[in-house]
């Protein structure tokens, strides 16, 4: 019964995630179209990045799909599926490797993460945003490399298969440096669950450990560094800035943005309290040993992202919890069926994980939604005009919605791909940030909310271009003291 019951969420979840993920209404939004563009010219190595793997990807979207956002997000939906499967698939391995529990139970706590991995709240950024979607694809190759480690000892294709995720993944995103941790981890639940001879392993785990060694030289060698200013966050840094963007990053994890610091600061106070009980609780538990070191490899995940932390007041950088959330949700599925629940309970437990999800999920794809139409309705009126040979000045260009960025950068460039328009002489006077007002969350289904755009001509005779929200829903905060009051961090990026 309770398998069928978990079999039910997880395609309950599936339905949901294929639904709101799905790629009508989503467009190119800031930094998309300066990356894009450039992979369009066969750029690899852009902005002293080493990601190539997702370049290439986004040129195959391009030869695919053309100029069609709509391609771009169902790449990214395809992937964000195919993380979900693997996930699956990890869980299940896991479970049974290290003789955690039966193949019936490994099989029920498997359909439980995956399900909620597809809907889970906080790393949907990586879906909705077709920059983001380098973070999904490179926790697609870290879920495969560590998979077929597991398979290791079947056949040494596996193991050499596993070293050719990996290399793959080093050059998508950065987040796969916590790969060699988790293989260090593997090898001593090898020697204290299995009893395993401690020589036996050491080879495997030793080659993988070399291979990334390898990359990092091969990194300074082309980069010249080993992290560029943008992954260091372009700020000094220091162990008290360090200390806030970690738990800002952990907290975030559990914990919806929230305007109010106080209020977010209260809630990650009880969720520490929580977690200090469950430690308590789990201490002696036969398989201490497994979940422990699944909580550790869930901490240091948020490494490779510590020197950037994340936004705690709206959903920017929601991207760096996709491979977190990996863990974590194999974590909660564990805990969850390891209790062996009354079937009363667990469907209370499965309505609760899904709404709790489904409502963020939602209300993250709905901004996302509209920072789209936003980004296109303000493209397709300001290239009517882009031919002229007048100085073109914006004003209000928006920079983020909500936390969603809408022309953050990238601006010019997407008006030169999209539209091959003259940009020389467009001038941006500010962007300040749009947020909205309770009747656009109230009216969502019942309007179409289009940016206007209002042109004057100045003495000199040069335009101008005004972006006008209808105030009714949205308001610009286009001073200093009302930006830094709304968008005030733990650390914001």
């Amino acid at each position: 019964m309770q398998q069928r019951i978990t079999i039910i969420f997880f395609i309950a979840c599936l339905i949901f995630a294929i639904i709101i993920y799905f790629p009508s209404g989503l467009y190119f939004l800031s930094d998309d179209l300066i990356h894009i563009p450039l992979s369009a010219k066969g750029e690899l190595f852009q902005r002293n990045s080493l990601r190539p793997v997702h370049d290439i990807l986004l040129s195959s979207d391009i030869f695919l799909w053309g100029k069609n956002a709509f391609g771009f997000h169902l790449t990214a939906l395809i992937i964000h599926l195919l993380c979900s499967l693997c996930l699956f698939w990890i869980t299940n391995s896991l479970l049974i490797y290290y003789k955690v529990m039966d193949k019936a139970k490994a099989r029920q706590v498997s359909f439980l993460a995956a399900g909620l991995f597809l809907i889970y709240a906080f790393h949907s950024e990586a879906v909705l945003w077709i920059l983001g979607s380098g973070a999904a694809l490179c926790t697609l190759f870290f879920l495969l490399s560590i998979g077929c480690y597991l398979y290791k000892e079947r056949s040494l294709y596996f193991f050499l298969a596993s070293l050719v995720f990996f290399q793959i993944g080093l050059f998508t995103y950065e987040a796969i440096w916590i790969a060699p941790l988790c293989i260090l981890c593997f090898y001593f639940l090898d020697i204290f669950l299995l009893k395993k001879n401690w020589k036996k392993d050491f080879v495997w785990m030793l080659a993988y450990i070399i291979s990334f060694i390898i990359h990092l030289m091969l990194r300074i060698k082309i980069m010249g560094e080993l992290v560029n200013e943008y992954a260091l966050g372009n700020r000094n840094i220091n162990i008290g800035n360090l200390f806030l963007n970690y738990n800002s990053l952990l907290a975030r994890s559990f914990i919806p943005p929230m305007k109010s610091s106080t209020a977010f600061l209260c809630c990650y106070a009880l969720l520490v309290a929580l977690s200090l009980f469950y430690f308590f609780k789990i201490r002696k538990s036969p398989y201490r040993s497994f979940i422990f070191s699944l909580i550790c490899l869930f901490l240091l995940s948020f490494i490779p992202y510590i020197f950037l932390g994340i936004d705690t007041h709206t959903r920017e950088s929601e991207r760096f919890l996709y491979l977190p959330s990996v863990f974590l949700c194999i974590i909660i599925a564990v805990n969850i069926i390891k209790t062996n629940p009354s079937n009363k309970f667990l469907t209370s437990v499965y309505i609760f994980l899904f709404l709790y999800n489904a409502i963020f999920t939602y209300s993250n794809r709905r901004d996302y939604n509209l920072a789209g139409s936003i980004s296109k309705s303000i493209y397709r009126n300001v290239s009517k005009i882009t031919s002229l040979r007048d100085t073109i000045t914006v004003y209000n260009l928006p920079e983020q919605f909500n936390g969603v960025p809408v022309f953050r950068e990238g601006f010019k460039e997407g008006l030169d791909w999209l539209f091959n328009a003259d940009t020389s002489k467009i001038k941006i006077a500010n962007t300040p940030m749009l947020i909205n007002k309770p009747a656009y969350v109230q009216n969502f289904f019942k309007q179409q909310f289009d940016i206007n755009v209002k042109k004057e001509k100045n003495i000199s005779g040069n335009i101008s271009l005004t972006i006008q929200p209808d105030t009714t829903y949205f308001t610009f905060l286009a001073d200093s003291l009302a930006v830094s009051k709304y968008f005030r961090t733990i650390h914001l990026k």
